[in-house]
């Protein structure tokens, strides 16, 4: 694995989880009460069912019981289901007028959080087996 690939990548999702944390931060005295409660119209089964899928397979991906094809199986398969329910969330996002006073409720920032936390999670762990695999580097 080439170390570079996947530097881009990592900056990348902690700028973004950067800018998850702070966004609702700066914007919370716009949030009305309605906007910070449950919302049934964006938590879908169809969300429910991504984020059950992301936690097995973040559990297989990790699991270094398995054998190595089966975790990188799991990899693949985990970012194909998280790139789905983050274009989800951008459509979501993009669909709310600020200047009215539209804000993400917190089981949409609470979502959006964790999956980010995974992701950079499942990246850094990527990202430490490469460095295990590069024989240039010493300890």
């Amino acid at each position: 694995m080439n170390i570079k690939e996947y530097r881009s990548v990592i900056v990348s999702t902690l700028a973004l989880l950067a800018g998850m944390l702070v966004i609702p931060i700066a914007s919370s005295d716009e949030m009305t009460p309605s906007s910070l409660m449950f919302d049934d119209a964006t938590y879908t089964a169809e969300v429910e069912k991504g984020h059950q899928k992301l936690h097995m397979l973040y559990g297989k991906a990790l699991d270094k019981s398995l054998p190595a094809m089966k975790r990188e199986k799991a990899r693949r398969d985990y970012f194909k289901v998280s790139q789905n329910l983050n274009k989800r969330m951008h459509s979501r996002v993009m669909s709310l007028d600020v200047k009215k006073g539209a804000a993400l409720s917190h089981t949409d920032i609470l979502l959006s959080t964790h999956l980010l936390l995974m992701t950079a999670d499942m990246l850094s762990t990527i990202q430490q087996d490469a460095w295990k695999e590069d024989n240039r580097l010493s300890n």
